[in-house]
């Protein structure tokens, strides 16, 4: 592993973590509209698999910008958020409850990305990469509108549903 010695530094690593995760997360998300039973998740999430190949496609323009070579390492972090969601998801004991559990799981991996996406953006723009800021920019209010859009159909319906109690 190279030493990080510069804010740019910290704007590739971020890069290379970024885009590890994502492709991680198409995997992730593809297991996960068999288990959804909310025909709207189904859809958010099928629909939020093809922003993230967007994305990936986005950081590559990024990386190609920043003259980086390669993408590095495996997201340990990723690998951490998917697995402990999909430990969540296999506990679920009823199919209302498993929306509400998938809608946890992706919410992790959301505000990890989101986080991620911000501090390089936050660098791009420190550095003055006014191109990369806005690829970053860009991806960062897509993963903020997903986040927005879970959030309301947990609200509005999954939420209420998973809280009836289960009838043996």
């Amino acid at each position: 592993m190279e030493k990080i010695n510069n804010l740019k530094d910290l704007l590739i690593e971020q890069v290379k973590e970024l885009y590890n995760a994502e492709k991680q997360q198409i995997g992730a998300l593809i297991d996960m509209v068999p288990r959804a039973n909310s025909s709207d998740l189904v859809l958010a999430i099928e629909n939020h698999v093809v922003t993230t190949e967007q994305q990936i496609n986005r950081l590559e323009k990024i990386a190609t910008l920043l003259t980086v070579s390669s993408f590095g390492e495996h997201s340990d972090s990723m690998e951490g958020l998917i697995r402990e969601g999909f430990k969540l998801i296999s506990r679920t004991a009823d199919k209302e409850i498993m929306d509400a559990a998938l809608i946890t799981t992706i919410q992790y991996i959301k505000h990890f990305e989101i986080a991620g996406y911000g501090s390089a953006c936050t660098y791009a723009n420190e550095l003055q990469f006014k191109d990369i800021a806005d690829l970053l920019h860009y991806s960062l209010m897509e993963e903020k509108e997903f986040d927005a859009e879970l959030t309301k159909m947990a609200k509005e319906k999954v939420n209420k549903k998973a809280k009836e109690p289960l009838i043996s």
